[in-house]
């Protein structure tokens, strides 16, 4: 969850040493925005609302933006 010190360079650092580390996902929820942006190995995208977030980790399972954003 995105605090106020959270600043964009902070996280794309963190999301640098994240994957360095060698994790697979990493998931940004912006509560203010209301918005959960997944960066896996090909890139990120953006979810929100009614958008299904795939869990890659658990076969074909998803789970809805707006049950992480609520």
């Amino acid at each position: 969850m995105l605090s106020p010190s959270n600043t964009p360079a902070k996280v794309n650092r963190q999301r640098i040493v994240a994957r360095s580390a060698g994790t697979e996902q990493l998931w940004v929820v912006d509560a203010e925005r209301r918005t959960v942006q997944v960066t896996e190995l090909g890139g990120a995208n953006v979810y929100s609302g009614g958008d299904c977030i795939p869990l890659r980790l658990f076969e074909d399972a998803t789970i809805l933006a707006e049950h992480i954003i609520a």
